[in-house]
């Protein structure tokens, strides 16, 4: 089923703070999703799979960090066991 204008711009994808700039009401295709939305030219991601890209990253970033600082204090106490 084709989308319609009324449900590109309410399904949550489109940048309305794009809106004011002078291309920023174009259509766009989500390169990630494949749905339509709204926002500037230049944008290729919605905002729906841009803001889960970006929270999977930060995850991501967390765990790695997380797991450094296990090995840290496990190579910490491996040294204070001599």
């Amino acid at each position: 089923m084709e989308e319609t204008l009324k449900d590109i711009m309410e399904n949550g994808r489109s940048f309305e703070e794009d809106s004011h700039m002078e291309n920023g009401n174009y259509m766009n295709t989500c390169l990630s999703c494949g749905h339509r939305f709204l926002g500037h030219k230049r944008r290729r991601i919605c905002k729906i799979c841009i803001t889960d890209k970006l929270i999977l990253k930060d995850l991501y970033q967390e765990t790695v960090l997380d797991d450094m600082k296990i090995k840290k204090i496990s190579e910490h106490a491996e040294q204070h066991k001599k």
